[in-house]
């Protein structure tokens, strides 16, 4: 749900701009804030409540807008047409918030959950530079050789662990290491 919220930032910072409302900007903005304090220390039970109940609260209170929308837009309907009537972007996106919610809150209910997946994208950049730029990998072996200390050392680093220390551990005893399991 990482790469989501990196998307639902984008549609929220375009919605601001074109819809008159204040909730795209508020939903933002609470999104980012609840990022830095994670970011700071994990969030305490009541800063999560206090989240979560902001979140509704602000959706909530455009609710009854966009039920008036939804009348307005099946009045307007020509009679031919089948499935829901056409709405705006920004009636669509707060759609969006309201039925994934759960999902797309996970980051602040869950402390291993990450607000983005820049990392898994960062590894993925990696890999693609080095098969267009350097040729880096004439065989397939080599690929996978490389995948895979990539991934040891990254998973060490989210283990909070010094990089050096884990190779060299695992090199010394490589039935030992947890980390060999990545």
């Amino acid at each position: 749900m990482g790469s989501v919220i990196a998307h639902i930032l984008r549609d929220l910072t375009a919605a601001e701009e074109s819809c008159t409302l204040e909730w795209p900007r508020e939903i933002r903005n609470l999104l980012l804030r609840t990022k830095e304090e994670k970011d700071r220390n994990f969030l305490r039970e009541s800063q999560i409540k206090k989240h979560l109940k902001e979140y509704a609260s602000i959706l909530a209170e455009h609710n009854q807008h966009y039920e008036q929308e939804d009348r307005k837009a099946r009045l307007k309907s020509t009679g031919g047409k089948r499935g829901k009537p056409k709405c705006s972007k920004d009636h669509n996106l707060y759609r969006v918030l309201l039925k994934h919610r759960n999902e797309l809150l996970r980051f602040i209910t869950d402390p291993q959950i990450p607000f983005d997946n820049n990392q898994a994208k960062r590894d993925l950049r990696m890999l693609k530079t080095k098969m267009k730029i350097s040729n880096q990998f004439k065989t397939e072996e080599w690929m996978q050789t490389n995948l895979d200390i990539r991934a040891f050392v990254s998973t060490a680093i989210k283990q909070d662990k010094n990089i050096l220390d884990t190779i060299q551990e695992a090199y010394l005893n490589p039935h030992d290491s947890a980390l060999l399991a990545v």
